[in-house]
């Protein structure tokens, strides 16, 4: 196994090790354990043979139907049709704008 050296954000670093106690795990476990499950993801949705990397609009796109898959139709109507105008508000919970 090799040993390597990483710089973490405060932020993270607290984190970690707020998940370590709670888990139980050792803070290398953790990090071993999502490096394994980014690297399994890359290679999931690696381009196919054709060596040609999707550009951040089709890849953006896969990801909506990956999330919008498995929505029923009744979760579909639910949905803010508004969303374009009034993001800030569904974001952040600014006031919504007239449409």
């Amino acid at each position: 196994m090799a040993t390597t050296t990483i710089e973490l954000s405060d932020r993270v670093d607290r984190a970690l090790q707020e998940l370590s106690q709670q888990t139980g795990q050792s803070q290398e476990d953790l990090i071993r354990e999502a490096v394994d499950r980014y690297l399994l993801d890359r290679e999931e949705t690696a381009p196919d043979d054709r060596n040609e990397s999707p550009t951040n609009l089709q890849s953006f796109l896969q990801r909506v139907e990956d999330i919008t898959a498995n929505l029923t139709e009744e979760d579909l109507e639910g949905l803010p049709t508004d969303g374009a105008v009034n993001h800030d508000f569904y974001i952040y919970g600014w006031p919504k704008r007239e449409q």
